[in-house]
């Protein structure tokens, strides 16, 4: 397929999955409110860290996950179609037996775990048991779910997010409106409403994928070589998501040992806020990482570190458009969203968006060593560098640390590990680290501290408020765009911009 149709797929696909992002992240902000001002901030932060819990749990289906939507990739870049039936059935079957072999451990270790370590008040236990209930339920359908959230982001069919997102915005106006108007415990409530919304929308995704793919009509098939393939390319992804479980949701139970349940819910509150940021960047990326994956596959070599390295880029600045007001802004947009803020929220939330930068970045090079299934050496750094973080945060906060140091930690964390994928690129596919500073890493540095001179001081100079707020928002944005067309794109990429527009205001 020619580069102008890549093009052309990539923007189509990027623009369904940004409007499912702008409906569910309007009603996510409002029923997140809703929820926080209805539990209240104990219960709102025992949900946190009981669901954090069992996504720690979920280090074995996410290694899973990574290496099914890979085979069905390679299979799909092959144009090999009976190998993507059986490529399903397999990594359906064997998502079936992990899904059981979680529910065991989940009913042993993990209840044993949540009964006799967590720090929660002790009339809270009966409802703590209830959440962890549901969020055991809830993950379960999800491990079942994988094989076809994969098939549909290797198929490119992105618009069945954005109209699924429409009935889940329904569900999760009706959760809400369920929440505040039944009564009995709400943390219960709350947990049941979520875990019943998860299986509706999954049960959409499987049905939508048994009726457009032919591959997704499940039929028995179980080869052992192939199995054992694909076990293989999972078990180093196996150790790095097992360490990112340690250093991700390992941390929110430190903090919960070491400070207890509101500090939980103001870390909540800040990979919430940072989390839909992010989603702005994760669609494009969603989109963009098929074609990664392929033009590897393909051995067009020159077009995938292209590829790579605009990929990368453009993820920065856009996330880098929403970031810098909110970062800037960040305690007055907690107080107008939430009201009642937990303490050091805002702090969370500067360091989170910063480390979200980097991760944003980087995450482009990641889908290109997935693409090459030489992962040994990624996955072991990955590991070697939570590892380090978890048992660094561990004996910071024995020694008297505040929780931000543990945020910042993880911020290093996220450097190193963006380093250590751009070696590993040039060793694995000959990728150039001059070029990577020179398109990527330069680029950024200088249009982020360009674009934050002007909404900086007039935060220095204008009291808090709605006013310096808008203020705020809108130099920051004018700056941001101004600065990523002179100094982030080169001359082939304003050009590109400038045919695009000419093209869509000005056609012949």
């Amino acid at each position: 397929m020619s580069g102008a149709a890549d093009a052309h797929r990539l923007m189509r696909n990027t623009l369904m999955l940004y409007f499912r992002m702008l409906v569910s992240t309007g009603v996510g902000l409002y029923t997140s409110r809703v929820v926080l001002a209805t539990l209240g901030m104990d219960d709102f932060g025992i949900y946190n860290v009981v669901g954090g819990f069992v996504t720690f749990l979920a280090f074995l289906n996410t290694a899973m996950a990574r290496g099914t939507e890979r085979f069905l990739l390679v299979a799909l870049g092959k144009k090999k179609f009976d190998e993507l039936k059986k490529t399903f059935s397999l990594t359906l079957t064997i998502h079936t037996g992990l899904a059981v072999a979680i529910l065991l451990l989940a009913e042993t270790l993990g209840l044993w775990f949540v009964n006799t370590q967590l720090n929660v008040p002790s009339d809270r236990v009966p409802a703590l048991n209830w959440v962890y209930q549901c969020s055991v339920f809830s993950f379960i359908i999800g491990v079942l779910q994988v094989p076809y959230m994969a098939t549909i982001i290797a198929r490119e069919r992105m618009s069945v997010y954005a109209y699924v997102s429409l009935g889940e915005v329904v569900l999760k106006l009706l959760l809400v409106f369920l929440l505040t108007t039944l009564g009995g415990d709400k943390l219960i409530l709350y947990a049941v409403l979520c875990a019943g919304t998860s299986f509706v929308v999954a049960m959409t995704y499987r049905v939508f994928c048994r009726i457009n793919f032919e591959e997704c009509r499940f039929r028995f098939y179980f080869n052992v070589n192939k199995a054992r393939e694909i076990v293989s390319f999972t078990g180093w992804s196996l150790l790095s998501h097992f360490s990112g479980a340690l250093s991700g949701q390992g941390i929110n139970i430190l903090l919960n040992q070491f400070f207890g349940p509101v500090v939980n819910a103001a870390r909540g509150i800040a990979l919430q806020v940072s989390g839909t940021i992010q989603s702005f960047v994760a669609n494009f990326q969603i989109a963009a990482g098929p074609q990664i994956v392929k033009t590897q596959v393909a051995g067009e070599v020159a077009q995938g570190h292209s590829l790579i390295l605009k990929t990368c880029k453009m993820s920065f600045f856009l996330l880098m458009i929403f970031a810098i007001p909110v970062f800037l802004e960040s305690d007055f947009v907690l107080k107008i969203w939430l009201g009642d803020v937990p303490a050091n929220t805002g702090i969370f939330l500067r360091i989170t968006i910063l480390q979200g930068l980097i991760v944003t970045s980087a995450q482009p090079m990641f889908q290109a060593l997935m693409a090459t299934g030489n992962i040994r050496a990624h996955q072991v750094g990955f590991a070697t560098l939570h590892a380090l973080y978890f048992f660094g945060s561990y004996f910071a906060l024995c020694a008297g640390m505040p929780a931000s140091l543990v945020f910042l930690l993880g911020a290093v964390q996220e450097a190193l590990m963006m380093c250590w994928r751009v070696w590993l690129l040039k060793r694995q596919i000959g990728f150039s680290v001059r070029m990577y500073f020179l398109r990527v890493f330069f680029p950024a540095g200088t249009v982020l501290a360009v674009s934050s001179v002007a909404p900086a001081i007039i935060c220095g100079c204008m009291s808090e408020g709605w006013i310096r707020l808008i203020f705020v928002g809108s130099v920051s944005v004018f700056c941001s765009v101004l600065a990523i067309y002179f100094v982030g794109m080169t001359a082939r990429e304003r050009a590109f911009i400038r045919e695009k527009i000419r093209s869509r205001f000005l056609p012949d």
